[in-house]
């Protein structure tokens, strides 16, 4: 790492346990934790599961209300605000959409619509 010239962050940096499943971490906006899985067959089996992580909830939610809520932007058109929020609605979906998301996923198109 030093002949990139990367350091760890104090403070961010930790040791986590995905042995157990009981934690996970974030990364890139993503949450990731170990899990219990199932096949069609009934075999179980352990997986890394990724969905949206609270921080990137919040930030989503940050953008969209800093469009719609001021009274300043209200004069703006429906085509307008539709214009300007598809793009990042459709690359938040692109980046953020796995197997395991969707329930996050439909918890922000909830609160976009």
């Amino acid at each position: 790492m030093e002949r990139l010239e990367l350091t760890l962050h104090p403070t961010k940096t930790r040791i986590v346990g995905l042995w157990t499943g009981e934690e996970g971490f974030d990364f890139l906006g993503m949450h990731h934790r170990k899990t219990k899985a199932e096949t069609s067959e009934s075999q179980v089996y352990y997986t890394t599961q990724q969905w949206l992580c609270r921080k990137a909830e919040e930030r989503i939610r940050e953008v969209v209300k800093e469009r719609l809520a001021p009274a300043n932007m209200r004069h703006k058109s429906f085509q307008e605000h539709l214009e300007y929020l598809n793009p990042k609605i459709q690359g938040w979906r692109n980046y953020y959409v796995t197997t395991y998301s969707q329930r996050k996923m439909a918890k922000r198109d909830w609160f976009i619509l």
